[in-house]
């Protein structure tokens, strides 16, 4: 269980890199918002919803990971359960911080090379200064400036988190270790 569907892309797309994803079936739900994925995977647990030898993991945003010992201290019924984060903050927070905040120029050169070459990505992160004025600490304005561009180039998200995967596959080696092994032993266990 993930928060939400760019969550699961980046999980379904590190199984597939880690290969994961062998002989079995494995289905990466979105939930929406990390305490409904908590209170949900609850509610398949107390229910007894699974079937004999389904094995459920929770994998939220890297961003909530502070917050959730409080939520699980006030929400006792959700104490027992086992968590692991993405390895990053969420796809828009990665975005932004990366493309924008404190530019990370490899970063940066490999989307412009690789997926936007009608308008570089310069000029796109150029015009999201420019017009926007609103408080975009999500990342979700600029995450949109970059999906509109995409659309205009006859591409989507897809191709978006694709490269980002694989950047973060070299790049957070350590998280994604962290990650891999948690959901393996889900799997093998």
């Amino acid at each position: 269980m993930v928060e939400d569907d760019l969550a699961k892309m980046i999980v379904e797309k590190i199984m597939l890199e880690k290969h994961l994803l062998k002989n079995i079936r494995i289905k990466v739900l979105p939930t929406g918002g990390w305490t409904n994925t908590l209170t949900m995977a609850y509610d398949i647990l107390s229910s007894n919803l699974l079937l004999k030898g389904t094995r459920l993991a929770i994998v939220l945003d890297r961003d909530v990971k502070d917050a959730v010992p409080n939520f699980m201290s006030t929400h006792k019924e959700c104490k027992g359960l086992k968590i692991d984060y993405l390895p990053i903050s969420s796809l828009e927070k990665y975005l932004r911080a990366n493309l924008y905040t404190t530019v990370d120029s490899d970063f940066l050169s490999l989307l412009d090379t690789y997926l936007f070459q009608k308008r570089p990505l310069a000029e796109i992160l150029r015009l999201y200064k420019k017009e926007n004025k609103k408080e975009d600490n999500d990342g979700k304005i600029l995450y949109g400036y970059l999906l509109n561009e995409l659309r205009g180039m006859r591409r989507d998200r897809d191709d978006l988190v694709d490269i980002v995967v694989k950047y973060i596959l070299e790049h957070e080696a350590g998280n994604i270790e962290a990650l891999s092994t948690y959901l393996k032993g889900k799997i093998d266990s």
